[in-house]
């Protein structure tokens, strides 16, 4: 019976003991960054971190969260997730050696999946071989040459919305979000991919489907678990081969990849997807390590996913503004007409070139409402010093876009919209790392110039031919959501069009 009291006493010395230790370790993880002099937010949860406060508050998004927190407690704020260090970072001279300077440094994305050879997931080397070989892929050139198809599906794009129009009035009310999904992914599957698909006239579409299903998916749970434990990451890998998420991917790549069979067996350069293959099979033989299939078909499906949901939620974006602006709106009409003419079916890359108004207009809108508010984050290799601030290795960098976007000591007035600050003098008189829709230094964003032609090949056609009118069933503000990285528009957008 002594035996028996002694050794289960031992079990709970032991386990106190494990415990003080694990508690132990655990506040020392939760003061690492206070140990470099970052300044943190009070009260960070043992288990979360400030995970709860940042993504849980009932008040506040997150980006408005993250803005409170730059407010109070200056332009370099530590935080934790999970344990997992991070800083928040809105000092644009630091700012500036992260992105553009030390990129030897911090080269890595601190959030993506490894394992997966994409461009958004490679490290170190390995990245920068790809990024080379991919960057002509939207050379000049190659734009002008995939213009024809981007008009091609606008013009598709404002048949539907004429066909939507009460002839009684010459106009219609709609929500525009989800029409420039469709619109946006036939483009990017057209030009990546030459796949031809009903996106646009069927709102059904299987692929639509998937992907709209895909990026209304809330992974924040995923995501907490993941960073609260990140032992268990193996587990949650077993885990996420049910998840709805992996479902949507898998069915996605299976079209990807039945086209990238197609057009090997064809033997034709016919396609933007065989220059992609070629030059990923030269990343391949450059690594001793030819790429399958199956890695072609994850970066191309990448591209796909990429294209379609920023832009998309970008168009409806600007959209909207232009709505609420009618002033401005007729100021891009007047541009359109003065230098390209009323016929637009046309339209050729140099003549958007000419649309310069309309392009400060965009840039203006991608300022309040940048649709990737929160994956401009790099990861620090090496602890460095910057301006004084020491970062420590393996410590995450988080960009807050929104926040920068709307920083009074960047931007006069900045919840006013004005196109004119983006003009080449007003550009001039900022930071160069005030405005980062894109990201910056290089690992930007590869396809923003396809972007920004594809927004204002779409938005010319669409002033061109309505009168773009806001509509009452918008809450004002307008309200947003981050499930993941996209800021979406949380009730889509509602305008009313008058044909002109």
């Amino acid at each position: 019976m002594g035996n028996n009291i002694s050794g289960f006493s031992s079990i709970i010395c032991a386990s106190g003991v494990l415990i003080s230790i694990w508690v132990f370790q655990r506040w020392k993880a939760l003061n690492y960054l206070q140990s470099y002099g970052i300044v943190c937010p009070n009260k960070a949860h043992f288990i979360y971190g400030n995970l709860h406060q940042l993504r849980w508050s009932k008040t506040k998004s997150i980006q408005e969260k993250q803005t409170e927190w730059l407010t109070k407690y200056g332009k370099v704020v530590g935080y934790y997730m999970g344990l997992k260090p991070r800083i928040m970072l809105a000092d644009l001279d630091i700012l500036k050696e992260v992105l553009m300077k030390d990129i030897n440094i911090f080269t890595n994305r601190p959030d993506v999946p490894r394992g997966m050879p994409t461009l958004v997931s490679l490290r170190d080397e390995r990245w920068k071989e790809v990024r080379h070989v991919l960057t002509p892929t939207y050379s000049l050139l190659k734009l002008k040459a995939m213009f024809p198809t981007i008009n091609e599906c606008t013009d598709l794009f404002i048949s539907i919305l004429k066909e939507r129009s009460d002839p009684s009035t010459a106009s219609t009310e709609l929500e525009i979000y989800e029409p420039f999904q469709g619109l946006t992914l036939d483009v990017i599957s057209r030009c990546a991919l030459a796949l031809q698909l009903d996106c646009q006239r069927n709102i059904q579409d299987e692929i639509l489907e998937a992907v709209r299903k895909f990026f209304r998916l809330d992974l924040s749970r995923i995501v907490v678990m993941l960073v609260c434990f990140p032992g268990l990451r193996s587990f949650f890998r077993i885990l996420f081969r049910f998840a709805p998420s992996n479902k949507l991917i898998a069915f996605v790549l299976n079209h990807v990849r039945l086209v990238v069979d197609r057009r090997r067996q064809a033997k034709e350069v016919i396609t933007e997807l065989i220059s992609l293959i070629r030059k990923l099979q030269i990343i391949g033989k450059l690594s001793s390590a030819l790429l399958n299939d199956d890695e072609i078909a994850w970066n191309a499906c990448v591209f796909l996913l990429a294209g379609y949901e920023t832009t998309s939620t970008a168009l409806a974006y600007v959209t909207y503004c232009l709505s609420l602006y009618p002033d401005i709106q007729e100021k891009v009409f007047d541009e359109i007409i003065e230098k390209i003419g009323s016929d637009l079916s046309a339209l050729s890359y140099d003549d958007v070139s000419k649309l310069q108004y309309l392009e400060l207009v965009i840039l203006e809108s991608l300022r309040l409402f940048p649709p990737v508010p929160l994956f401009v984050s790099r990861e620090c290799k090496e602890t460095t010093t910057i301006n004084g601030i020491t970062i420590p290795v393996d410590c995450a960098i988080d960009v807050p876009v929104w926040s920068i976007h709307r920083d009074p000591e960047l931007w006069e007035e900045p919840l006013t919209f004005d196109p004119l600050r983006h003009s080449p003098e007003e550009k001039t008189k900022r930071h160069p790392l005030a405005f980062l829709p894109f990201g910056a230094g290089p690992r930007n964003c590869i396809g923003a110039r396809f972007a920004m032609l594809e927004m204002k090949c779409t938005i010319a056609n669409l002033v061109r031919h309505f009168t773009i009118k806001t509509s009452e069933k918008n809450p004002v503000p307008l309200p947003t959501v981050v499930r993941t990285t996209i800021m979406n528009p949380s009730n889509g957008v509602w305008i009313k069009l008058v044909k002109r």
